[in-house]
């Protein structure tokens, strides 16, 4: 399959649109909106290959179909690159990553004869949740769904030379935590079609005023009484800095719950959501719908 068919393909069925993204560079983006679907076994592929220790990568393939009228990319393939960087508990590195991408594209659009459109994909090791730990990786511990500045940066840098113009490759962040169980959330970022972070999506879900975000934070505590362990550890941690300093514990107490407040809330939406939006908790036959920006 040539990249030419390959475009006029995606292109006649409504998945492709060609946009100026600075003068005299033209860029393929998907069209929004659309679904992504995980079936059953894919969600067992990706459960069995994620890590908690390392970071992992590599390239999801799905096929493009249109369903009832909305645009599906059905996950069928995923394919593992290794991790070559020598601090693999914190980095996923490939010195040539969008080649990489593209040689895994076309293999398998090839060997399969399928449009196949590819996402590239990596991992965030599980944080603990540790009081004992540095106020870093507690705050990490806390607030789980976000893209690191590494993860923004290079987003922008993921597109295939197709021709006179360039397709921009969505990405896919795979993450635990232990504030939704040690559960799998998959999210996609940037490819010019999502945010490059969830923090602005996830504030809308949790409200803006304090207020909004506690009587989330306290329906979420009612759902289930055992949620409220994450309160011992947390209030033990603090009563010994609340008492040698005072205004130092009780801010960093007040960021605690303001990390708690939003994420956790977050979570508990999505996960109640039939078609959440961008991000949410792997599971069998999970869609995560991606808007029109």
């Amino acid at each position: 399959m040539r990249r030419s068919d390959w475009v006029s393909e995606l292109a006649s069925t409504g998945f492709l649109e060609e946009l100026m993204i600075q003068e005299g560079e033209r860029a393929l983006m998907l069209k929004t909106p659309l679904r992504i679907h995980f079936s059953a076994e894919a969600v067992d592929q990706i459960s069995a290959i994620y890590d908690p220790k390392f970071e992992v990568g590599g390239v999801l393939l799905a096929v493009p179909t249109i369903e009832r009228g909305d645009r599906i990319l059905d996950v069928k393939k995923i394919v593992v690159l290794k991790n070559l960087s020598p601090t693999p508990e914190s980095e996923f590195y490939r010195p040539h990553l969008i080649k990489d991408v593209l040689n895994v594209w076309r293999k398998g659009c090839f060997s399969d004869n399928e449009y196949y459109i590819p996402i590239s994909f990596h991992s965030h090791p599980r944080i603990e949740f540790d009081t004992t730990a540095d106020m870093t990786r507690l705050f990490y511990a806390l607030s789980p769904v976000r893209t690191s500045k590494q993860d923004q940066d290079f987003s922008g840098l993921k597109r295939i030379r197709i021709g006179r113009s360039y397709f921009m490759i969505p990405s896919a962040l795979l993450l635990q935590s232990e504030i939704i169980g040690g559960r799998t959330v998959i999210g996609f970022y940037a490819g010019g079609i999502t945010p490059i972070d969830f923090g602005e999506y996830i504030a809308r879900l949790t409200g803006k005023t304090f207020q909004q975000i506690w009587n989330l934070l306290s329906g979420w505590f009612k759902e289930d009484p055992r949620r409220k362990w994450i309160l011992v550890p947390l209030s033990a941690a603090f009563i010994i800095p609340l008492i040698l300093y005072p205004k130092q514990a009780m801010a960093i107490l007040l960021i605690v719950l303001m990390l708690l407040a939003s994420q956790i809330p977050a979570l508990s939406v999505q996960e109640g959501e039939l078609l959440p939006n961008y991000f949410g908790i792997l599971k069998e036959g999970l869609t995560i719908s991606v808007p029109k920006g």
